[in-house]
């Protein structure tokens, strides 16, 4: 494509991305007013802007057909005659862009229906409550991702999980809850339970609180099913059942807390989890005072006061912090 229509397809292109002047405007919509094409404009711009609603165009196919797109410009522009004096050719660009648009138009029908639009709740230093389609309850720990397709509930009940949550999954024993995250699928007909999956894809860690739980590899066949009170951990594509001893391993949904005889490092390494705080210890000796006590669903502050006053200890807020530390 040579330099001059080149020019005509960059202006056409920047008006469709709002990157043109009031000039450029305004003779782009007054050409398309005059040859009675302001109505196809204006489909074009509403086709642009769902198109780049999916944030999800580029792939290896779409690469190649915008080579092709631009060698069928290429082609028909051997047959155009430009005059020298003409300073746009609408009608040239004007259907370059059409055909771009009618390619994208049908890229993006085939994204929506290969992977319809997903829906995705974000935390990061909060949590959150999801009520899905169908009834279930999902309680998303802080710095945590939970994607579903907008067909939820349609035809099959998955979810994504990076991160955190607790799931309460109404029953119906026709359609299976399932949840991937890592390298595990989890699937469920109507329980509670907890899932942790960290980012890194390290671990999978399920705790049953109610029902039972099928937890497998996606890339061999081990499963095992879980039921009330089992703890199982997936690693490197094997299942294993544990023991849990964290008393407070749910203390992040229920605000409930148990330490017995716990090390004060340990206690803080719970707060900071549950309240998603950061608080710090300023001196080896008092990292190893052991704290007996229960708190259910105290206030930080209530909680921090109660172990200064135990240990004789001062606290003090710094850089959206808090550090503990000896009053001697």
């Amino acid at each position: 494509m040579n330099d001059k229509n080149l020019t005509y397809w960059e202006k056409i292109t920047r008006y469709f991305s709002g990157d043109t002047d009031k000039e450029e405007i305004r003779s782009i919509e007054n050409w398309a007013h005059k040859s009675d094409k302001k109505v196809l404009l204006n489909k074009m711009k509403k086709d642009i802007k769902r198109v780049d609603s999916t944030k999800n165009m580029y792939s290896e196919k779409t690469d190649k057909a915008w080579l092709n797109v631009f060698s069928k410009i290429n082609e028909e522009e051997q047959t155009q005659e430009f005059s020298v004096n003409r300073k746009f050719n609408f009608n040239f660009a004007f259907k370059i862009a059409a055909g771009i648009i009618i390619l994208l138009g049908f890229v993006w029908g085939i994204t929506q229906f290969v992977n319809p639009a997903e829906q995705i709740t974000q935390t990061e230093f909060n949590q959150t409550k999801v009520i899905l389609a169908d009834g279930s309850i999902v309680y998303l720990n802080a710095n945590s991702k939970l994607k579903y397709t907008k067909s939820f509930n349609k035809k099959i009940r998955k979810v994504k999980l990076i991160g955190e949550a607790f799931f309460e999954i109404a029953k119906n024993p026709d359609k299976a809850f399932i949840i991937e995250t890592g390298n595990a699928e989890i699937k469920v007909m109507g329980t509670s339970f907890n899932v942790l999956a960290p980012e890194n894809n390290e671990f999978v860690e399920v705790l049953v609180e109610t029902g039972k739980v099928s937890l497998a590899s996606r890339q061999n066949e081990n499963t095992v099913v879980l039921k009330k009170g089992d703890y199982a951990r997936l690693k490197d594509n094997n299942i294993q059942k544990l023991t849990l001893s964290d008393d407070n391993y749910l203390s992040w949904k229920t605000k409930r807390l148990d330490f017995r005889n716990t090390k004060l490092k340990d206690v803080i390494f719970v707060l900071n989890r549950t309240y998603m705080i950061n608080i710090i210890i300023d001196s080896d000796s008092i990292k190893d005072l052991q704290l007996t006590s229960k708190f259910d669903n105290i206030k930080l502050e209530t909680i921090i006061e109660s172990i200064c006053l135990t240990f004789d200890l001062k606290s003090e807020n710094i850089n959206n912090g808090i550090v503990l530390s000896s009053k001697n």
